[in-house]
């Protein structure tokens, strides 16, 4: 008779589906996110650092949500130039 010795909720089924290839996974979209955010408190226009990690993002679900949280954050420092590149960028 065959026991299985695992906990439940702990064994392989509850791991989850494999992230696709392209993915950052959820640890490194959070990393991502604090970076940015962080660029985006710094005072002055330099948006490069924030456009490029947001380009960096190959996955495009990742993509689309990192900017609508970072859109949200602009609009809390009155941010209307970076909003309108993110924008572009989620067009792209």
């Amino acid at each position: 008779m065959d026991v299985d010795d695992t906990e439940p909720g702990t064994g392989a089924a509850t791991a989850g589906k494999p992230l696709p290839a392209d993915s950052l996974g959820k640890d490194g979209l959070r990393e991502l996110r604090a970076k940015c955010v962080k660029e985006i408190r710094r005072p002055g226009k330099r948006y490069d650092g924030v456009l490029d990690m947001v380009r960096s993002v190959k996955n495009e679900l990742e993509r689309r949500g990192l900017i609508a949280d970072l859109c949200k954050e602009c609009t809390r420092y009155r941010m209307a130039d970076l909003i309108s590149l993110l924008e572009r960028e989620r067009e792209v």
